[in-house]
């Protein structure tokens, strides 16, 4: 497995860890209900995005991201008094979501049934670039050192590996 698998891999096994106490086959789920919804979300499908974040948050009633991005599909309906209730609601899970607040001032400037546009919407990797960041230190502290609350992985079972290739193509494309 290369270095930059087994480095995504650390860092996708610590997130499903923090979330939920997720395994890691139940996170790349999650992802991949996520991904979906939000792909809607990018091609200007409301109501499908609306639904695939509503299956995302009956898993997990937390995911700030999918708050923010219901948020969003709302405003595209022109229903701006339940956008803000999304972005507000991932800003109480997140004060400082900085893309729930950037959206919550860009809702707040529509009239009343005006809907955002699709062609708006500009993909963040808000958490990721956060985590990141904050790890950025620990992962440059020589070979063999790592962030101890990163679990190392030796080689997924055969199913698992086959979806993290899968899910790492489709990031990729």
């Amino acid at each position: 497995m290369s270095k930059h698998v087994q480095k995504e891999l650390k860092f996708l096994e610590n997130l499903a860890r923090q979330h939920n106490r997720m395994s890691l086959e139940q996170y790349l789920a999650q992802e991949d209900r996520f991904s979906a919804a939000y792909d809607h979300l990018s091609h200007g499908r409301a109501e499908e995005a609306i639904e695939g974040g509503q299956q995302v948050l009956a898993v997990e009633p937390r995911h700030v991201q999918s708050h923010g991005n219901l948020g969003i599909a709302y405003a595209m309906r022109g229903n701006r008094e339940r956008a803000l209730e999304y972005l507000e609601r991932a800003l109480e899970l997140d004060p400082s979501y900085a893309p729930a607040a950037g959206n919550r001032m860009r809702v707040l400037a529509l009239a009343p049934g005006q809907r955002l546009e699709a062609a708006s919407i500009q993909s963040v990797e808000y958490y990721r670039q956060r985590y990141e960041k904050e790890h950025a230190s620990s992962s440059s502290s020589g070979p063999g050192s790592h962030d101890a609350s990163v679990s190392l992985v030796e080689d997924p079972p055969a199913s698992l590996t086959e979806r993290v290739k899968r899910w790492f193509s489709q990031k990729a494309g």
